[in-house]
């Protein structure tokens, strides 16, 4: 059995992996896993936040938003742009999102990567991936790399996905909004969009 089979099986078992993204190291688990969300949140709890899908690409994405015509036409720009790479989206989400703590509101977080083994794990696993950064309340500012991730969640996850991959990035992911017809840069990286913001 392949290390991406391993790790697909574990997801499928309601099971939390650390995984490398374009930007920091993640904990990820199956977004239709409540009990994983449930553990997620718990180790998490100093510092809640959402968890992002991760995507293959827009054909991935688009059965979990809804989207009117504008947002569909800036979606398709920005992911012809920037995808795969370190932006990341916030679209309407549709009522293909499942319900866990994680995934609460009207909207949901997305993002396409470069990293070929976190891909590969999405691709068999036939749905998008739910992430968090593997970071504490008390980690820097900085990147998780491996090393700490493993140090900060090593004990409590189900598997980590090592990676051979240089990480390009010295930032976290931009995170641009499209919602309510409006193109809203909600935190600054390494991909610049203040261009495509002035001319939307």
């Amino acid at each position: 059995m392949s290390f991406i089979d391993l790790a697909v099986n574990c997801l499928k078992q309601d099971g939390v992996i650390l995984v490398p993204t374009d930007t920091h190291y993640a904990l990820a688990a199956s977004p239709f896993s409540y009990p994983a969300a449930q553990r997620l949140g718990k180790m998490k709890a100093q510092k809640t936040e959402q968890a992002t899908l991760c995507v293959t690409g827009i054909n991935n994405l688009l059965p979990w938003v809804t989207l009117n015509s504008w947002q569909r036409e800036q979606l398709q720009f920005f992911a012809q742009r920037y995808w795969p790479g370190a932006l990341k989206l916030l679209l309407p989400k549709s009522d293909r999102v499942p319900g866990n703590p994680l995934m609460t509101g009207r909207s949901v977080a997305v993002l396409c990567n470069h990293n070929r083994l976190l891909n590969a794990i999405i691709a068999a696993l036939g749905h998008p991936l739910m992430v968090l950064p593997a970071s504490t309340a008390t980690t820097s500012d900085g990147l998780i790399n491996m090393t700490t991730a493993r140090d900060n969640f090593g004990a409590l996850v189900d598997m980590v996905i090592p990676s051979n991959n240089r990480n390009q990035c010295s930032h976290a992911t931009t995170f641009v909004g499209l919602l309510n017809n409006h193109v809203e840069l909600l935190r600054r990286g390494d991909v610049i969009i203040e261009t495509e913001i002035s001319m939307a």
